[in-house]
This record gives structure tokens, C-alpha cells and sequence, in this order.
């Protein structure tokens, strides 16, 4: 039986995202059935393949200034529409954070 498999891309600027990035792929692989594949943000624009043949993929940044570090990288017109539909990874607007059922907090 093949595993689920759960991409987790993040951007780490002092390694505190790293560590909750490692959490979670901690959590994922303690799930039967699942495999985690852990990438930051620059090796994941080489492994579309890998992210695309993924089940999930969990985006994980700091913010600066009001938006998520890191993630310009990887805006709609560079991922492949196959993994691309239904992606937003612009920053955080906190009227879609609401939307969500994640309201905002300071």
C-alpha cells in the first residue's frame, strides 16, 4: 500500500519556523499511512514533481512587515497549475484569515 504523502515548504529566518516545520512533519509521521516530505522554500522550486504528487502541502513562514516572509518565491505565476489551483500564498489578509475560521490575532 503506498503512503499519503504531506509536503511541508517553509522559510526560516532565525530557525523558529524550521523547528515548528520539523513539528509538524514529527506529527505527520506519527500518522499511519502517511510520509512526511520536508522542504524550505528554495528547494522546493526544484521538486514540482515531488510537490505535485503530494496529497497536501503545508506552507509555513514568519511574517515581516505585515506579510509571510519567503513565499513571494513561490507566487501563482511559478507554480505549475497542476499543484497551483486554488493556492494563495500572498501574505496574510485578514479578512480571508476570518473567512477561514482563523481570525485574526495580534
Amino acid at each position: 500500500m503506498s503512503k499519503t504523502r504531506i509536503a511541508i515548504v517553509y522559510h526560516s529566518g532565525y530557525g523558529h519556523t524550521k523547528r515548528q516545520a520539523e513539528a509538524v512533519k514529527s506529527g505527520v509521521e506519527q500518522v499511519e499511512g502517511a510520509e512526511a516530505l520536508l522542504l524550505t522554500v528554495e528547494e522546493a522550486q526544484t521538486r514540482w514533481e515531488d510537490l505535485n504528487s503530494s496529497e497536501a502541502i503545508i506552507f509555513g513562514a514568519p511574517t515581516y512587515m505585515g506579510s509571510a516572509s519567503g513565499l513571494q518565491s513561490l507566487s501563482g505565476r511559478d507554480i505549475p497549475s497542476s499543484i497551483g489551483q486554488g493556492l494563495c500564498v500572498e501574505g496574510q489578509d485578514r479578512s480571508r484569515l476570518h473567512q477561514l475560521g482563523r481570525p485574526f490575532r495580534r
